[in-house]
């Protein structure tokens, strides 16, 4: 097969094009990496603030939890990594072989042209060439081909030695990839062994856990009664908004009930939460989530289903609460059991923010993005919760939907 300036070109576009779609995902699974990693780094923060010497806790068991989660989050990416990796090195070595083959090819045919240039290299040979020629016009054919001969030979020079560097190029980057690969590797079993152990303080803790049942069902009684007056009491005071804006806007009583009446400026700002969708800032400035929304088993006690409205999210103490929108604040809640709670409203879509100690804003505040509206806590581990909720009128929503990732 001879070598063509155009095969030339084709091989190594295909190249670089494969290569540049490796590195852009290569980068995205890099960041995700990075995220986990950091989210992993936190909860080892806040699990060692906690102490193992303060016992077997539920918050600590729900820590652990999101940490091992994460921590198979981690695996799952590395896997996917080095999947890739596998990938590249396979195509480098289908490289390796298609360049190697294609300069041995390449050095047979300017090996064959030498040979021919070596018998028809004397002049005289060359002019006799010439006067053989039938005619004027088939002299200069004969001219011109010895010339394209002669420019073929220096090209064909020119090729072996672009290709010899591609080679030498691949060759270095395969080198590269193995060694990235061996790391990664590396990586992954230790990241298995940490999930390992964290599996094991996992199991000891339900265990712990599980021979305080009654203590369990006793304290969870406790928080679904607080839980349920500050629900009842959240429900109250948005049903109370939409009502109001309905009257203002003169709604009939039974024409899309649950829903807002909105004016000009409301629906502007409606949208431009809507348009923010997974991208709305964290209530604090670090945390991980450690209770998710909507019904699951709960961690200890079997057969017991919990419910949850919104997001818990795990922080250090004193931390400060921030608005995750503009908005405008439609109430504050004070509910023994339950501490204090603030509702801002954004448009038709509200925020609710639950657990603070204290509170910064009052009824009818203008608040900002971020603007820091109150206060948390310590829980029994040290540590502090606060509870999210997004709601879009009287439908509650999914808030880890909404936020963007992790922190």
């Amino acid at each position: 097969m001879r070598l063509c300036a155009r095969s030339v070109f084709l091989l190594i576009n295909l190249a670089l094009w494969s290569s540049a779609t490796f590195a852009q995902t290569k980068e995205d699974l890099k960041l995700k990496k990075a995220q986990i990693l950091k989210e992993i780094a936190y909860a080892n923060k806040l699990l060692s603030s906690t102490g193992k010497e303060k016992g077997a806790s539920l918050n600590r068991l729900n820590s652990l939890n999101r940490k091992i989660d994460a921590q198979k989050a981690l695996i799952k990416t590395m896997t996917q990594e080095l999947n890739q990796i596998s990938a590249a090195i396979k195509a480098n070595n289908r490289k390796i072989k298609n360049l190697e083959d294609e300069i041995a090819e390449a050095k047979q045919e300017y090996a064959r042209m030498l040979q021919f240039a070596q018998k028809n290299n004397n002049k005289y040979e060359q002019m006799m060439y010439l006067f053989a020629s039938d005619n004027f016009n088939q002299a200069l054919k004969r001219i011109k081909y010895l010339k394209q001969f002669s420019d073929h030979r220096i090209d064909q020079v020119k090729k072996i030695t672009e290709k010899k560097v591609l080679l030498e190029e691949t060759k270095k980057e395969q080198e590269k990839t193995l060694a990235e690969k061996q790391e990664l590797r590396d990586s992954e079993l230790e990241a298995q062994e940490l999930l390992r152990k964290d599996k094991l303080e996992q199991d000891k803790l339900i265990a712990q856990l599980s021979e305080k049942e009654k203590e369990l069902k006793s304290d969870l009684k406790e928080k679904e009664k607080a839980k349920k007056k500050l629900d009842n009491a959240i429900a109250a005071i948005i049903k109370k908004e939409i009502e109001a804006a309905r009257k203002a806007a003169n709604v009939k009583k039974g024409d899309r009930p649950g829903v807002f009446a909105l004016t000009p400026e409301a629906i502007a700002l409606s949208n431009n939460f809507a348009s923010n969708k997974g991208a709305l800032p964290w209530p604090v400035e670090r945390g991980i989530v450690v209770s998710t929304f909507g019904n699951r088993p709960h961690p200890v006690l079997k057969g017991i289903v919990t419910t949850n409205n919104g997001v818990d999210i795990k922080t250090e103490r004193g931390s400060e609460v921030r608005a995750v929108f503009k908005g405008t604040v439609s109430g504050t809640i004070s509910i023994p059991g339950a501490n204090k709670a603030v509702i801002v409203r954004h448009g038709e879509y509200l925020s609710v923010y639950t657990n603070l100690i204290d509170v910064f804003v009052q009824k009818g505040d203008v608040v900002e993005l971020k603007q820091a509206i109150g206060l948390l806590g310590a829980d029994n581990d040290d540590n502090a919760e606060i509870h999210l909720e997004i709601w879009k009128g009287s439908e509650k929503l999914d808030p880890e939907q909404w936020l963007a990732g992790n922190r």
